[in-house]
Formats: structure tokens, sequence, C-alpha cells
């Protein structure tokens, strides 16, 4: 696809990273990925994934992350991590490790949303996608967001697997992001 930056690049990676997230989740190790680009969740979410029927998903990151080739504005990976693990987007990337969608949409909570693609809010409304913005979070506090998210997803998960991105975070405490949007915790 000629919208997807770096795509090679990405596509190894992440299947390394599954091998590795699926062997250390095998071992009885609990994986913790640490990563300079949110694509690595591909790969994180396709190796623990084959361990949970169904595997839920707490998402903290200022963006949605579920844009495809379609929807993004810019072509990078970064903003399409979990519409790949919801299966939309690339066929290499969705299929990546394990044939099929890693995740559904039902099993998704969203927090810390404060800049939200046209393409992402559709598919966030589509698939009632349980979604805290940063007002959310700034009205209930981020304890009562928590317990909320794993009520939602407690009774029909048999696992849980927590992505935050840096950008989650207000820019003025972790300048090291590139793609800065003000107001995070």
């Amino acid at each position: 696809d000629d919208n997807l930056l770096n795509y090679d690049a990405v596509k190894d990676f992440n299947n390394i990273l599954a091998g590795a997230v699926d062997s250390s989740v095998s071992s009885g190790a609990f994986p913790l990925i640490l990563g300079g680009d949110h694509s690595l969740a591909i790969g994180s979410l396709a190796g623990i994934s084959r361990h949970y029927e169904n595997l839920g998903v707490i998402w903290y990151d200022a963006h949605g992350d579920l844009n495809d080739s379609r929807t993004s504005p810019s072509g990078n990976i970064h903003g399409m991590p979990l519409g790949i693990s919801c299966g939309i987007g690339d066929t290499d990337l969705v299929n990546l490790y394990d044939a099929g969608p890693k995740v559904k949409p039902e099993n998704i909570v969203l927090i810390g949303m404060r800049d939200l693609d046209e393409g992402e809010k559709q598919y966030i409304h589509d698939n009632d996608i349980l979604t805290f913005t940063m007002t959310d979070v700034r009205m209930m506090g981020i304890a009562d967001v928590m317990k909320q998210a794993l009520h939602h997803l407690a009774e029909k998960c048999d696992g849980i697997h927590l992505s935050l991105d840096v950008d989650g975070l207000d820019p003025m405490e972790t300048p090291g992001t590139g793609t800065p949007v003000d107001g995070g915790l």
C-alpha cells in the first residue's frame, strides 16, 4: 500500500515481537514491551492474543490509532495498530503472526482521547467502543475511569492488554513524543 510509511520495517519488527511476546507468555512470564513507536502494538497484540479467547484492551493514548490507509492523514502505521488488530487495513498486517483480527472492538476501552481523526470517530461510533476523553478523566478522576474500564471488560474478557502511549501524557511532562497533544495527564 502506497500510503503506509516504513511498511517493511514495521512488518518485520512486529513479526519478531509477536514471537517474543508469545514465547514470554508461554513460559509464564509477564511481557512488558517498551518502544519508541506505537506500531509495536501490532506485534504485542498478535503475540498475546493467541493465549486468550476474548482479549480485552485498555488503550491509553491521545489518539485512537484506529486508522487504515484510507482514513490516515499521514500514512504513519503508528496511527493504525489498534485498527489493524481489530481486522481493518492492510491484509498482511491484519494477518501478522496469526490470521485474522486479534481483538474485538467491543473488548476495547479507549482512555485519554483528545485528538481523533474523522475515520477513527466513525469507527468508534459504529462499533460502540467505550471511550473516555481527557475531559472525562478530569471530571471523574483516573481511578474511577480505570474502575469503569475494568468493570466493562471483566465479565467478557479472559485477559487484558494495557497499552500506554507516551502522547497520552501531557507533553510538558513527556516532551519526547513525536505527536504531542496538550492536555494529557
